[in-house]
């Protein structure tokens, strides 16, 4: 049995085809969210956005289930690599940052005196995440890496867990549970989400664009789906990799400058009313 979407030779079919072990780990992050939530609930009244944060949770990993079961996950591990980008634009850009909104910051009470904390203190510097992110941009998109990983289950789940790892680190610097590690800038955070999200990812994209040859044995070699030419797939991937964070990674910029706008208007002293002469009378 099949518990994980992964590269096949067989030829692609519209049934529908069950991966239990993608519905377990569903349901092994639901529960262990829940029981967190339960066990370090805090004795006094939510406040709104607080009892939102289960339904921002959900909504996270509710996608993640969608892009990653049949038939998105199935034709992203082994059939086209335009699904395989989508898959990653979705994990890092949509579904890791409302799993994070959906943190509550009491979460992490009894982490701050872990030995790791440090650590991922460090890793929600903008400079240090930012890398992390890229890094692991290029590397699970390398034909290596695809190739090798897409072949087994085991290497298939992993490239899907380091993609949602690598989405939360990317939004640690802006929406860390942890509120006193969220860089305090907004006008950095816009610039970091810029750089980090916007640009670097437009080279490996562009190469995938102007690739003379199809670069992934994977989709090369799997069979076609709907008559789609591997070249013209991995042109696809390329442009999905360049342009698809548009809709998303706008929007945030827009909301980030906005606020710093009016944080900066409300920091800035009041000038002071101009004096006025008094006539003098004889």
């Amino acid at each position: 049995m099949q518990w994980w979407c992964t590269a096949s030779s067989e030829p692609w079919s519209w049934a529908w085809t069950p991966y239990p072990g993608i519905w377990l780990s569903v349901a092994v992050v639901a529960g262990l969210y829940v029981r967190t939530w339960r066990r370090h609930r805090p004795g006094r009244p939510l406040t709104a956005a607080e009892r939102r944060m289960p339904w921002w949770f959900a909504s996270g990993v509710g996608l993640l289930w969608l892009v990653t079961d049949w038939p998105i996950g199935a034709l992203g591990a082994g059939y086209l690599a335009s699904m395989h980008m989508l898959q990653f634009m979705v994990y890092t850009l949509i579904a890791a940052p409302l799993v994070m909104i959906g943190i509550p910051s009491w979460f992490l009470d009894g982490a701050r005196a872990k030995r790791w904390w440090p650590s991922f203190a460090t890793l929600s510097k903008p400079v240090v995440a930012g890398i992390t992110f890229n890094v692991v941009l290029l590397s699970t998109h390398s034909p290596f890496v695809v190739d090798l990983a897409r072949a087994n289950q085991l290497g298939s789940f992993a490239m899907d867990v380091v993609w949602l790892a690598a989405g939360m680190i990317l939004w640690l610097p802006l929406l860390n549970p942890a509120h006193e590690l969220r860089h305090p800038s907004l006008a950095v955070q816009a610039l970091y989400l810029f750089l980090a999200s916007g640009v670097f990812p437009m080279l490996p994209g562009a190469f995938l664009v102007f690739a003379d040859f199809p670069m992934y044995a994977t989709f090369e070699l799997s069979p076609p789906v709907g008559g789609l030419d591997p070249a013209v797939d991995q042109q696809i991937a390329g442009l999905i990799m360049k342009v698809g964070n548009i809709p998303i990674l706008w929007p945030v910029l827009g909301v980030l400058f906005f606020r710093w706008a009016m944080k900066d208007e409300e920091s800035t002293p009041p000038r002071p009313a101009p004096e006025v002469p008094i006539p003098v009378t004889e």
